[in-house]
């Protein structure tokens, strides 16, 4: 948005100094032609950052509406990490890292989330009853050779 606003300001600015410094060699249809294509171009800015803007405004209304539960903030934690899968306790600790920044944001949460809090333990039972996130086997090393030796 900050790049457009500043396109919107200078685009016409850029082209006065241009046929300024052309003075007379420029013929007034090129002239003409420059000018036009600067307010154009800050049109176009204006209403992308105009666009931008508005965006910007509904989703901090909708933010402002919606109420983070157990399930969304386990969802957050999932997407934001580039690995698949994450220890329990990586995922309660990035549980509790998203409510505490919800928390400085002063997003209410729901009184479910704020009981489960530090280890999550309830609402990640609840993910793996209703199937969203599944365990993975305690002794994962032993179902997948490491060595060569483990492949006899």
């Amino acid at each position: 948005m900050t790049t457009a606003a500043w396109i919107t300001l200078f685009s016409p600015a850029a082209a006065v100094v241009v046929l300024a410094l052309a003075g007379t060699r420029v013929s007034r249809r090129a002239a003409g032609l420059v000018a036009t294509t600067s307010v154009l171009v800050s049109f176009i800015a204006s209403v992308v950052a105009f666009v931008e803007l508005l965006g910007l405004q509904i989703v901090e209304q909708m933010n402002l509406a919606v109420v983070p539960h157990a399930t969304s903030v386990a969802a957050c934690a999932l997407l934001g990490e580039r690995r698949r899968g994450l220890f329990r306790a990586d995922l309660a600790l990035r549980m509790q890292q998203l409510v505490d920044l919800l928390r400085i944001m002063n997003v209410k949460l729901t009184p479910a989330l704020v009981r489960d809090e530090g280890d999550f333990s309830d609402s990640i039972a609840s993910l793996l009853r209703m199937d969203l996130i599944r365990a993975a086997p305690d002794q994962w090393h032993l179902l997948q050779p490491n060595w060569p030796s483990d492949r006899s």
